[in-house]
């Protein structure tokens, strides 16, 4: 994947789709200064769930995963999509679901407090209050939509069912 390619998959991402436009290019720019560009197939794991002290986040630039809560629940994740910040706000900083590619393609892998240390030095206090509100943002909506998603597929047995 070209260097063009994946500034437009990063900047195409829900996280930085949710920062204000004035930030998204610098960000855009800090993620390709500290992150490394890795390929995956199919059945590579990228997180275990209970993971402790980690630090890797992940931004999936092609490809889809699949995400398997502690409880069973799965979800599929089409890039482009960042993953690894659920535990940055995670009590026990465990990662929270264990990942899978479901079917490979590119990703950039890189360290949240690598990330973090060039932020503040390229953004203000206040632009890194809004970065840091993204990133809880980005994560919140993904869990929310997670149960939503899962509400939504529990059925009483044999309703839909033709008779």
């Amino acid at each position: 994947m070209d260097s063009k390619r994946i500034a437009k998959a990063v900047l195409d991402s829900p996280l930085v789709g949710a920062l204000p436009h004035a930030m998204r290019d610098k960000f855009v720019d800090l993620v390709l200064e500290v992150a490394q560009a890795d390929e995956t197939r199919s059945g590579d794991v990228l997180f275990r769930f209970g993971e402790k002290n980690t630090d890797e986040g992940l931004f999936i630039l092609e490809g889809a995963v699949k995400v398997t809560r502690a409880n069973g629940e799965v979800r599929y994740l089409e890039a482009p999509e960042v993953l690894g910040e659920v535990q940055l706000f995670a009590p026990s900083a465990e990662r929270t679901a264990t990942v899978e590619m479901v079917y490979g393609g590119a990703l950039l892998r890189f360290s949240w407090k690598e990330l973090g240390a060039h932020a503040k030095k390229a953004f203000s206090p206040a632009q890194m209050g809004v970065l840091r509100d993204a990133i809880r943002d980005s994560a919140d909506a993904r869990e929310r939509n997670l149960l939503i998603t899962l509400m939504a597929s529990r059925r009483p047995p044999g309703e839909g069912k033709k008779e």
